[in-house]
């Protein structure tokens, strides 16, 4: 009985990993995917910065739909700060802000991709072990 109960419980073990596995996978591709809207923002701001006053430009409003706008101010741009609260921001200022985002946000993504790798070798461990 006793080993049953020890396969039953590395079983129970190796299921938690994957699991686990599954989880940080999914949340490594939504930050992933937070990372790549950051990037094309940022560079959205580099072409809005380069519209001249009263420049005509298409903006996007999600789902494949698009508005055609005239840009009234080139310098500065509303930034959403929490709360629906706008706030202006010069595009130095938010560019900063971006960058700081990304970095921070590639950080993550390097700490779950080594939680994910340790993950997959306790499974493999894990695996290798209920075998003997």
């Amino acid at each position: 009985m006793s080993q049953d109960n020890n396969l039953q419980s590395k079983q129970f073990e190796l299921q938690f990993l994957q699991q686990q596995i599954q989880q940080t996978e999914e949340h490594l591709h939504s930050l992933k995917h937070q990372s790549s809207d950051l990037k094309r923002l940022s560079e959205s701001l580099g072409e809005v910065k380069a519209t001249k006053k009263d420049g005509d430009m298409v903006v996007p409003l999600g789902a494949g739909m698009f508005v055609e706008a005239k840009v009234k101010d080139s310098q500065e741009i509303l930034m959403n700060v929490g709360a629906g609260i706008l706030t202006k921001k010069s595009f130095e200022g938010a560019k900063k802000i971006l960058e700081k985002q990304t970095e921070d946000l590639e950080n993550l993504i390097k700490q779950m991709e080594e939680t994910l790798n340790n993950l997959l070798s306790q499974a493999h461990s894990s695996q290798e072990n209920s075998e003997k």
